[in-house]
């Protein structure tokens, strides 16, 4: 299970970005234009598995992993604990010489050694990792014009969908994310 721990202080495209888009002059609705510049990036970033600023996310485990484990959000910046729940349930650092890691785009992290065995079978194992690309502007122009495309189709279509139907995105939008796409197992 992936949690955000520490939301991004920024958005991928600004409130300003999107107006010029949107081809809107007024201030009166840049309140509602935040909040669907943030809903479109998180749509975009499920959809991709790609963090596209900076934030702080976890990973939570069963158990440690039997081999390698595939971080489900990229690039990872830097891997920043590993820890395991101990029987006094608190949170007990994984000593470094017993797994290795790799960030960027890619980014694992592989048992080395025996880990300490987590006191809980459920959710007892957590990897915190930075990921993102950085700042605002830094992610891939691909990536941040589907944000735009998408801010501005949540802006010009606000009444929800009641039919029951799963919401597709428009299939210009799919197919800007379509390679950014990272495979899952």
């Amino acid at each position: 299970m992936l949690t955000i721990l520490t939301p991004p202080a920024v958005e991928p495209v600004s409130i300003d970005e999107a107006k010029r888009h949107l081809r809107l002059s007024s201030n009166a609705e840049d309140a509602a234009i935040a909040r669907l510049i943030a809903a479109a990036r998180r749509v975009v970033e499920e959809r991709t598995g790609r963090a596209l600023v900076a934030q702080a996310a976890r990973l939570t485990l069963d158990a440690p992993p039997a081999d390698v484990a595939t971080f489900p959000r990229a690039p990872v910046l830097s891997f920043d604990a590993v820890e395991v729940e101990t029987e006094a349930g608190q949170w007990s650092a994984v000593d470094p010489g017993l797994y290795a890691v790799e960030t960027g785009e890619g980014a694992r992290i592989a048992a080395t050694g025996f880990w300490p065995r987590p006191a809980s079978p459920i959710a007892g194992v957590r990897i915190d990792a930075s990921v993102g690309y950085g700042g605002a502007g830094a992610a891939p122009e691909e990536l941040q014009q589907a944000v735009l495309l998408l801010t501005a189709h949540l802006y010009e279509r606000r009444e929800p969908a009641d039919d029951g139907r799963v919401y597709v995105l428009p299939h210009s939008i799919e197919a800007m994310l379509a390679s950014y796409r990272r495979p899952r197992l």
